[in-house]
C-alpha cells in the first residue's frame, strides 16, 4: 500500500466530487478543508472520510428530496424500495449491492453506516470466532448449553471440552445438527413466535424408565433422530409423556435390545 501523501489524499476526495481547498496535519492526522458536491464549505479528517463520513452540513441538512436521496444512495449501488422520503431520521427500505434487504437512515448514512448484514459479514471475516449466520449460531449455542447441563447432571466433575468436541462425542458435526434442525418439518412453525427450542422427541424420563439415562447412552439420548425443533411453550406442555411401544421400537432401530 503506497504511503499517504497529499496527491493520494486529493484523489480520494475528488473521486467523490469534493473540491479540496486546504490540507493540514494535527495530532498526526490529516484534515481537509473542502467544498462538497452540495457547495457546502466544511472540514473533515481523512480517517473520517475513509470510514465513509461526509460533509457535516449535509448531515444536518433537512431539506432533502426523494430524488436527491435516491441519487446519493445509488452512487453506492443501493436501491431504494420505498416510493416516498419523509425525513433524514426515517428509515428507508433498501437493497444493498450484495442483495441484502436493509433499513437505511440518512443521518446514519452520513456517519458512515451502511447495510447491517454486510457489516456483520465484514466483522465475521475479521474475527473468525463469529459465525456470520447468527440464527444458526444461536441454535448451536442453545443446544450446546442444554447438552452441557445434561452431561453435568449425568456425571459430576467431568471435563466437557469445546463445542466441536461435544458434537464429536455425539457422532455428528455441528453443521449436520444445524442442517437437521433447519430442514425439519417443524422448523418454520417452531420459529413463528420467536420461541424456538430444541426438543427431545423421547424425553429423559423414557431413558430413565428403561435404565438408559447415563453418560454411556448420551449419544442415543441426543442422536439426531431424537431431536426436533419445537415452540418453547408447546415443548413445556409435553410433560415428559411418551409412548412406550414407540420408544422400544426406537431403541431397536438403534441396536438396543431390551431383555
Amino acid at each position: 500500500m503506497p504511503r499517504l501523501n497529499e496527491e493520494i489524499l486529493i484523489s480520494v476526495f475528488t473521486k467523490e466530487n469534493y473540491t479540496v481547498l486546504n490540507i493540514y496535519k494535527k495530532n498526526n492526522k490529516y484534515y481537509v478543508d473542502f467544498i462538497c458536491p452540495n457547495n457546502h464549505n466544511a472540514s473533515i479528517s481523512y480517517d473520517s472520510f475513509k470510514s465513509k463520513r461526509r460533509c457535516g452540513i449535509c448531515y444536518k441538512e433537512k431539506n432533502y428530496t426523494y430524488d436527491k436521496v435516491k441519487e446519493i444512495l445509488e452512487k453506492e449501488d443501493y436501491k431504494i424500495l420505498d416510493e416516498i422520503f419523509i425525513n433524514v431520521r426515517t428509515a428507508l427500505k433498501c437493497i444493498c449491492p450484495k442483495g441484502h434487504k436493509c433499513n437505511i437512515y440518512l443521518t446514519h448514512w452520513f456517519k458512515g453506516h451502511r447495510c447491517r448484514e454486510c457489516g456483520y459479514l465484514i466483522s465475521a471475516e475479521k474475527n473468525r470466532s463469529k459465525n456470520p449466520d447468527r440464527e444458526l449460531y444461536a441454535l448451536s449455542a442453545k443446544f450446546c448449553h442444554s447438552l452441557r447441563n445434561q452431561i453435568k447432571r449425568l456425571e459430576k466433575n467431568i471435563k466437557i471440552g469445546e463445542k466441536e468436541i461435544l458434537f464429536n462425542k455425539l457422532g455428528y458435526t455441528q453443521q449436520e445438527f444445524l442442517d437437521h434442525i433447519k430442514t425439519h418439518p417443524n422448523y418454520f412453525e417452531a420459529c413463528k413466535n420467536n420461541n424456538l427450542s430444541i426438543d427431545h422427541i423421547f424425553p429423559m424420563k423414557a431413558f430413565k424408565d428403561f435404565g438408559l439415562l447415563n453418560l454411556e447412552h448420551n449419544w442415543l439420548i441426543n442422536c439426531l433422530d431424537n431431536l426436533q425443533p419445537l415452540d418453547r411453550i408447546e415443548n413445556s406442555t409435553k410433560n415428559s409423556k411418551y409412548n412406550k411401544e414407540e420408544f422400544k421400537y426406537f431403541l431397536r432401530s438403534k441396536g438396543i435390545i431390551l431383555e
